[in-house]
């Protein structure tokens, strides 16, 4: 085989590699389209809600590929034949009062590709839609606060949804395969001990827990020793950690995007431990992109308390984060080769070929290079100009 197709089958190898390293944190999600009615004339034929699917977990390299039937009108497609619609109402959680969306917002999104049976849409196109139909657009970075994805009919026919599938999810839904979600993550606190204050008992970090392995579905339980009495009052807070962040809007970071936010009221809570639902970490955070959050802390309410450990309930097997953040971890941990290895290296390589060549040289010293062969050959003492002098 030649030197060029043994590289390059290489090439393709290594590269192929690469692609499966790199894809092996995502996965599509498929919904359950049963509930697909037929529409026309600008109606609804399947709502996909954010409890059964987060479009949060939606990222950058995700498409949304509506496949359906079609009763066109007869005189051929004019338009695209459906059209998604991000969609969010006003929603407070009742326990903290905090805005879970971003209000009424109706953004439609036309398809990037289309034909009689399908469309597809980029996660660009619709992050652009939802953000153009908002109050303040400027306010939205990604798609936590959609509530429902509707497939809508135009006016080219009536159509039936008959398969939604979300490509490269991050976070996935309800009916994700069991070898990818639905596993429960606990973090022991080595040595638990009585504390009594408002300082920071415990935290899990990035290394103990990747936060991008969350999904809609996914709780924090904080678990701590019998109190002797029920707490009049959750006994401890969740505070998430972030440094020199980007994701979070602005408000929720200092200049130098420093992030410490405290979370409100948890679902539940009682003398043993206390629930935190993802989505009111979502809520809290500001974003559904877990990236940049790097730490869970648990601090103290002042009231005497042995915190034992976090637990991470329904999560997925991997996070999103791992390819691009460890790439970028790993290249800022890496030191800079000191120079006096890089001179040195040099002069053993030039060292080497010194040898090499004083080698070479008094191999061929007493060689001579002949045309007829041509190859060098030993020198014959007849041949020597000496002994032909008369």
């Amino acid at each position: 085989m030649k030197k060029s197709s043994i590289f390059s089958l290489l090439t393709s190898m290594v590269i192929a590699a690469s692609m499966c390293g790199i894809t092996s944190f995502a996965e599509d999600y498929e919904a359950d389209v049963s509930s697909a009615e037929k529409a026309s004339d600008w109606g609804q034929s399947f709502k996909l809600y954010s409890d059964v699917f987060d479009p949060a977990s939606l990222n950058e390299d995700s498409e949304i590929i509506v496949e359906y039937t079609l009763k066109a009108s007869g005189e051929g497609l004019t338009l695209y034949p459906v059209e998604l619609i991000a969609q969010s109402w006003e929603v407070t959680d009742e326990e903290t009062g905090e805005l879970i969306s971003d209000g009424e917002i109706w953004g439609k999104i036309e398809p990037s590709e289309y034909d009689e049976s399908h469309a597809v849409f980029t996660y660009e196109d619709i992050l652009a839609g939802y953000k153009a139909a908002a109050p303040d657009p400027d306010s939205i970075t990604d798609l936590s606060g959609v509530l429902c994805i509707n497939v809508g009919a135009t006016n080219q026919g009536t159509v039936l949804c008959t398969k939604f599938t979300v490509t490269n999810s991050a976070g996935g839904g309800d009916s994700s395969s069991d070898e990818l979600t639905g596993i429960n993550s606990f973090v022991p606190v080595t040595d638990p001990a009585e504390y009594n204050g408002s300082g920071e008992i415990f935290r899990v970090t990035k290394n103990d827990f990747d936060a991008t392995r969350l999904n809609s579905g996914s709780e924090v339980v904080i678990y701590y020793e019998e109190m002797s009495s029920a707490p009049a009052f959750c006994p401890v807070n969740l505070v998430l950690i972030s440094t020199e962040n980007t994701t979070v809007p602005e408000n929720k970071r200092d200049e130098e995007g420093n992030v410490a936010i405290k979370m409100a009221a948890p679902l539940s809570y009682d003398s043993s431990h206390a629930v935190f639902t993802c989505k009111q970490v979502l809520s809290a955070y500001g974003t559904g992109n877990f990236s940049e959050l790097y730490d869970f802390s648990i601090v103290g309410t002042s009231q005497a308390i042995t915190v034992t450990g976090v637990e991470f309930t329904n999560v997925n097997q991997f996070g999103t984060r791992s390819v691009a953040l460890s790439e970028a971890e790993a290249a800022a941990e890496k030191k800079p080769v000191p120079m006096w290895v890089i001179i040195v290296v040099i002069a053993v390589v030039v060292v080497v070929i010194l040898i090499g060549l004083l080698i070479y040289a008094k191999v061929n010293s007493n060689r001579a290079y002949d045309i007829s062969s041509g190859s060098y050959v030993r020198k014959s003492a007849e041949s020597s100009p000496e002994e032909k002098k008369e």
